[in-house]
């Protein structure tokens, strides 16, 4: 987990996984993903999670400490006698869930986009209790409660007090229940220490701790926001979100706009100013980056004039050495960027990753990828071969066919920036988030075969369970935050198999494949990108030092190409290094013709000697007669 706004942050699921694991295993990944989380940055999936439990005991307190949900809640066709969010205070639902209904028999689609979504949610005991006594704001999106016979309080709360987009719509237009008339005999009364409003008590149990809470419509007329809960005459902050505790920016509940620290802005701080004494703009130390709604410092993202963003805007193309967004208009160089898919790519997925440099999102493959009426062929993964940057995850995963031997689709892959992506909360600094970036497991594959220089700019690394993949254990992955490498094909076995790095790759740093391209670090010589055992007869070696890699300060050779008047090698780049001349030679010189007042011959002679010469000759000839 990470702190952010002075909350414990979790990653939360970004969509509706579908899953063969065990309801025990999917049981223990829901509580280690939220457990102790008070921020959800995605969403709270519960799905069909415990279908295949006769009478279910489990205990969902992992759910209690979650204070605010940026997505959307989606608990359906589940087991469970409560389902406790005591301390859930806001849901924004800036994303929704879509739901279609048929309207009526003419199978006319209702589509309706939720950020609140109960289905069947069904008990061995009386009633199922869900327990959201703190809830004061839905930001977006619509609620609905669908076979709820179980859950008798609902139709109690007030929904005009949550719903920020309510305006002067009824309940039957923002929120559905149905089912929620208490059949089941026994007291679903709200407890006599809830105050009424409208002549109706409101709450969400007969506890005294669950009735409804109001900061909204049971404030004083003065209060243009919200207020407190304590007090219908303490008026929240205008830059309050839901509520406050009491007076001030630093009294909310949660903020409208920004964070910093505990203190609600409408803006973060400028990143530059204006010296009035140099009379110009200046860099200002106390400046900060919007992220999301808080305002940082510094951030692993990229920056976009003043914001950290996941991905440029239009006409600009990210810098990975600055991590900023630079101008390519002009030159008519700006990438072309496509969206990853929040499932697993499949043939449908194709027709648009067409020449594409970066993906917006994730690439995510699987078999269920090869199966199925939208099933690709392995040669579709063609397709993704000029991709360099990804912004979320990849993630490969159980795809067994022999014909895939490694991931050299991937070749041209160099950062994996592990945005936006799914994982259980760790402890983890502020500048790296949780979830994994990059996964490979259980695959077939017998080698990576991926870009040696590939970084993983944040999350985590999972390469595990593929029994034939060699060549992992040697590299220094020294561009990647966490690494977890395991059960993979022990190192004896390969070399067995005779997969070993190329003889020209530094044994001590590995490699990505069996290739000369695919070294991490030449042992010796590096040529374009590849390790090479000797330069050819038209190149010199050149010495190039290394920052070096584990500690590593040293110096490898580079080929650099001689001069093009040279033959058969030089000890340089110069004209004057070749060890022999195409054409002429002069003052020591490779050139290809010879300068004015000079005649060519193996070398350039003065035009002057040569006339001399030829008199002494026709001397010596005509002495001789």
């Amino acid at each position: 987990m990470i702190k952010l706004f002075h909350k414990t942050v979790c990653k939360g699921a970004a969509y509706i996984a579908l899953t063969e694991d065990s309801a025990d295993s999917r049981y223990a990944k829901l509580d280690k993903m939220y457990r102790h989380c008070q921020y959800v940055e995605n969403n709270v999936i519960i799905d069909f999670t415990f279908a295949d439990y006769g009478e279910s005991n489990l205990s969902f307190d992992f759910l209690k400490d979650i204070e605010e949900i940026k997505g959307f809640l989606l608990i359906r066709k589940i087991k469970a006698k409560k389902i406790p969010f005591n301390n859930l205070k806001i849901i924004w639902g800036q994303k929704l869930y879509k739901y279609q209904t048929y309207v009526n028999k003419t199978a006319k689609k209702s589509d309706r986009s939720y950020s609140v979504f109960v289905d069947a949610v069904e008990s061995s005991a009386e009633y199922v209790h869900i327990y959201m006594p703190n809830l004061v704001e839905i930001m977006n999106g619509d609620v609905s409660f669908r076979d709820m016979d179980s859950l008798p309080y609902l139709k109690s709360i007030l929904w005009p007090e949550l719903l920020s987009n309510y305006g002067n719509m009824t309940d039957q237009q923002w929120v559905q229940i149905s089912g929620a008339t208490g059949r089941r005999n026994g007291n679903n009364k709200c407890h006599m220490t809830c105050k009424p409003f409208d002549g109706q008590k409101r709450c969400w149990s007969g506890r005294a701790e669950d009735c409804q809470k109001f900061t909204r419509m049971g404030c004083s007329s003065s209060c243009e926001n919200r207020c407190s809960v304590n007090s219908s005459w303490r008026c929240c902050d205008d830059e309050c979100a839901g509520g406050c505790r009491d007076y001030g920016p630093a009294s909310c509940y949660a903020c409208k706009n920004y964070n910093i620290g505990k203190k609600c802005v409408k803006n973060c701080p400028p990143l530059v100013r204006y010296d009035s004494i140099k009379m110009q703009h200046v860099r200002d130390p106390a400046g900060m980056f919007n992220l999301e709604k808080s305002c940082v410092p510094k951030y692993h993202m990229l920056v976009e004039r003043d914001s950290c963003v996941i991905i440029c805007g239009s006409n600009s193309r990210p810098d990975m050495e600055s991590r900023t967004c630079v101008d390519c208009s002009k030159s008519d160089s700006c990438p072309k960027v496509c969206n990853g898919t929040e499932g697993i790519f499949t043939a449908k997925d194709l027709p648009s990753l067409e020449n594409c440099i970066i993906i917006h999102g994730h690439i995510r493959l699987s078999n269920f990828s090869f199966t199925g009426r939208d099933a690709m062929n392995l040669s579709d993964l063609k397709v993704f071969e000029s991709v360099e940057i990804i912004t979320g995850s990849l993630d490969i995963t159980e795809i067994t066919d022999p014909e895939l031997t490694d991931l050299s689709f991937l070749r041209n892959l160099k950062f994996i920036m592990g945005n936006q992506i799914d994982g259980w909360p760790m402890k983890l600094n502020f500048r790296v988030r949780s979830g994994i970036a990059l996964k490979i497991l259980s695959n077939g594959i017998k080698t990576l075969s991926l870009n040696p220089s590939l970084a993983v700019i944040n999350g985590i690394t999972q390469i595990a369970e593929n029994p034939k993949l060699c060549l992992t254990q040697n590299l220094p992955w020294g561009n990647v935050t966490k690494v977890y490498l395991t059960k993979n094909r022990n190192d004896d076995d390969c070399a067995a198999s005779n997969i070993t790095c190329h003889v020209a790759c530094d044994k001590r740093f590995g490699c990505m494949g069996v290739a000369s391209n695919q070294c991490y670090k030449c042992n010796n010589i590096t040529h374009h990108d590849d390790c090479i055992l000797t330069c050819d007869h038209y190149d010199y070696m050149q010495p190039v030092f290394s920052d070096g890699i584990g500690g590593d300060d040293g110096k490898v050779m580079k080929c650099k190409r001689c001069h093009q008047e040279c033959r058969a090698g030089c000890n340089g780049s110069l004209a004057s290094d070749c060890w022999r001349c195409v054409s002429y030679k002069h003052q020591g010189t490779c050139v290809s013709e010879c300068p004015l007042g000079f005649v060519p011959g193996k070398r350039c002679h003065s035009s002057r000697c040569k006339a001399l010469y030829l008199w002494v000759i026709i001397i010596i000839l005509l002495m001789k007669n």
